[in-house]
This record gives structure tokens, C-alpha cells and sequence, in this order.
């Protein structure tokens, strides 16, 4: 991972884990500073257990798997964040519930329709593009929650920041539809070469 790389996913996980937060209560028996100090240890642990590479695809399982493990409305705990980390073991994972395996797209569109509040992650970026292209969510839909969505950010930070993180996840959607939509061609196997084997002088003397 290059210098970029670190940074990049560094600025992307603390945006997302400190965001998360700020829509929780903080302990009420700590002042601010002891808060401050609290939630840099919680985004430290949080980041130590984050995957190196596809964390984008996995933030949004990671936050599903936190609300739906939470007993309250307050900031999750350290253990809470390791034990939620570590069982999400990728973009792709699924849940097993009495002895069937579910989809977490069919799990998100349901609460979309019952207007439960989803991660970003399935309004932009690849999740969103298999959602609606699975047919469990309409565009609507999705415009519907992205509305709610953008609301919800400029009353959490300035109109600026709140537009510059929009065009970031317009960004990052742009992407995975581009990518979805791009043809995958077959891949060529390489031809094996004949071994060609000296023939010394005694082979097939008498």
C-alpha cells in the first residue's frame, strides 16, 4: 500500500467512523475533553481492525453489524467495535439466520421499504448499483433516501463540507456504475511452448 493509499483510506474510514459516532450519544459521565479522548481511542481500535484493502465495500456491513448488535443509542464500546470488525470478514458476507443464508441486499431493501434509515453505502457506490439492478429497490427509492441523506449532512456539518462530501459519493457512484457497465472480455490463456530436448550425439547409435 502506497503513501496515498494509507491516506486515503485513513481520511475515508475516519469520516465514516467519526460520523457514525456523532449520530450516537457520547457518555454522559465524561466531560468534553474526556469525550475527545474517547472517541480518538474508539476510531484508533477502529482502525487497527479495518481491512487494508475493499473497506469501502465493507464499511456498510461493518455498520449494520454495530446497530444491529447495539443494546442502546450510545457510542459502542472497543470491544464492541473489535467484535463487530472481526465478523465481517469481507464486502461479500453474509448472515446466517435458523439455518438459512440471506442476502444483506434483500436485507437493506426491506428496511428501504419500510423507510428504516440505511449506511450510505447503498445509496452510492457498488452496493447501490447492485440494489437497484437487483430490482428489491427502485431509483426513487434510492433519490428518496439520498435526499434525507444530504439533509441529515448539512445539519451535521457546514454547507460546504456537507456538498463536498456529496460530490465525493456522486464520485464514487459514477465509478461503480462505469465499472458495472463495462464489458468483461475473456482472457486469453497462454499457449504452451513445446520443450524442444538436444539430441546428443549417442542418441540412436547402435
Amino acid at each position: 500500500m502506497t503513501m496515498f493509499d494509507r491516506k486515503r483510506r485513513e481520511t475515508f474510514l475516519t469520516d465514516k467512523i467519526t460520523g457514525y459516532l456523532d449520530r450516537k450519544a457520547p457518555p454522559r459521565s465524561l466531560g468534553a475533553q474526556a469525550q475527545a479522548n474517547e472517541m480518538a481511542s474508539l476510531v484508533r481500535c477502529f482502525m487497527r481492525f479495518a481491512p487494508k484493502d475493499g473497506y469501502e465495500d465493507w464499511w456498510p456491513n461493518f455498520e449494520d453489524r454495530l446497530d444491529e448488535d447495539a443494546k442502546t443509542r450510545a457510542w459502542p464500546t472497543a470491544g464492541e467495535i473489535k467484535a463487530a470488525a472481526m465478523a465481517i470478514t469481507g464486502p461479500s458476507s453474509r448472515r446466517i439466520a435458523e439455518g438459512d443464508e440471506f442476502d444483506i441486499l434483500d436485507v437493506n431493501a426491506k428496511r428501504m421499504h419500510a423507510g428504516e434509515p440505511v449506511s450510505d453505502g447503498y445509496l452510492y457506490g457498488r452496493l447501490a448499483v447492485e440494489l437497484v439492478a437487483s430490482g428489491k429497490v427502485s431509483e426513487a427509492q434510492i433519490r428518496h433516501y439520498r435526499a434525507a441523506f444530504i439533509f441529515s449532512l448539512k445539519e451535521t456539518y457546514n454547507e460546504p463540507i456537507a456538498l463536498a462530501k456529496v460530490a465525493e459519493f456522486e464520485a464514487r457512484h459514477a465509478a461503480a456504475e462505469a465499472a458495472a457497465h463495462e464489458p468483461s472480455e475473456p482472457r486469453a490463456l497462454p499457449k504452451p511452448q513445446p520443450k524442444i530436448i538436444p539430441r546428443h550425439k549417442w542418441e540412436g547409435a547402435a
